[in-house]
């Protein structure tokens, strides 16, 4: 037990501090908006009542130096491929895995409208996401620093450690999804943490899960701009016909997700061993 909680000493640290940056960002806004005499009306949080240039770079900010700490706090030079990379997957096998995520995400797109998953940072995201800084945090900073945290420093840490590759897994996901604390978003990131982190398994390079994340969070940037007012009464349910035809697309994308991550996860490029159990660290 003991040895238990000093593995997960570092990760804990790590979250911890991205938790202060993420308290000491909204210090930064509240402290501007009471200088410049701006409080919440309605219980809203709109753009006119907290700065949100300054919030978008704040959250910069915050990501960078997550980033960055992380090369320390998780000692980078520990980690080498050989270490806890089973395999150096083919490019058709990662097509494959990006197939089966990409799957994956359609499915829980589904799943958080037709479960009716509260979500209470509505407001504040069509704010941020409206501003050029703020889509450079959403959809470049926050993909990087996560990144760079739950899957190369959190899950990289656990398995040098000798720990089972599906327990590092999913222990990172289900951080990944608590830090969220929104109720839509924790069931959204917490599966979502599960894909990147197979992705990451596989291939041993941290672009590819910074690359599908950044692509994620893009599009949900993209369809704050393109939609605008309207994203209150968009649909996407509605859209392909109904909760039926919703669910059935559930079924299907949720059905091809499993199979294709399950065959990324058992391929074996030729030349190198798939297993990591059992690594010496």
């Amino acid at each position: 037990m003991g040895r238990f909680l000093i593995v997960l000493m570092r990760p804990f640290l790590a979250l911890f501090l991205m938790l202060l940056l993420q308290v000491a960002a909204g210090m930064v806004v509240m402290l501007e908006g009471v200088i410049n005499g701006r409080t919440p009306a309605d219980g809203a949080m709109t753009d006119g009542l907290f700065n949100v240039p300054l919030m978008s770079v704040s959250l910069i900010v915050g990501d960078v130096i997550i980033a960055i700490a992380c090369m320390s706090i998780f000692r980078r030079r520990q980690y080498t491929r050989s270490e806890y990379v089973p395999s150096s997957a083919t490019w058709q096998q990662n097509m494959v895995g990006l197939l089966g995520c990409v799957s994956g995400v359609v499915a829980l797109d589904l799943m958080t409208e037709l479960m009716s998953i509260p979500n209470l940072m509505e407001e504040q995201m069509m704010a941020i996401c409206h501003n050029p800084w703020g889509v450079v945090a959403i959809a470049l900073a926050a993909p990087v620093g996560e990144e760079m945290l739950f899957r190369w420093g959190i899950m990289g840490h656990l398995l040098h450690h000798n720990w089972n590759v599906y327990g590092s897994i999913l222990f990172s996901a289900l951080l990944f999804g608590i830090i969220h604390m929104n109720p839509a978003q924790v069931f959204f990131a917490t599966a979502m943490g599960v894909l990147l982190g197979m992705l990451y398994w596989k291939t041993g390079n941290i672009l590819m899960p910074i690359l599908l994340h950044v692509l994620n969070n893009s599009v949900a940037c993209a369809q704050v701009w393109l939609l605008g007012d309207d994203i209150h009464e968009y649909s996407i349910v509605r859209s392909i016909g109904g909760s039926g035809m919703a669910w059935a697309t559930v079924a299907v994308c949720t059905t091809a997700c499993i199979g294709l991550m399950w065959r990324y996860a058992v391929s074996k490029p030729a030349g190198h061993d798939a297993t990591m159990e059992g690594r010496e660290a």
